[in-house]
């Protein structure tokens, strides 16, 4: 039987874990609403990230949005 590599050549490979996430601020707008929900179509979705990265504690760190 074949074995499978999922790309991993022995060395660990990092690991990324959110432990807790929360909203400090937020804003999202509907034009148009409700009447906009009964509209046949596809949706137009942005998404623009920009963030600043800050230690909290050894090991913890804070992500926030950055300063335009």
């Amino acid at each position: 039987m074949a074995e499978q590599n999922n790309g991993a050549t022995g060395a660990e490979q990092a690991q990324f874990t959110i432990q807790k996430i929360y909203v400090k601020d937020v804003s999202f707008e509907v034009p148009g609403a409700p009447q906009i929900f009964n509209e046949p179509g596809q949706p137009n979705l942005e998404l623009n990230l920009n963030q600043k990265v800050a230690r909290a504690a050894d090991g913890v760190f804070e992500v926030a949005p950055a300063s335009p």
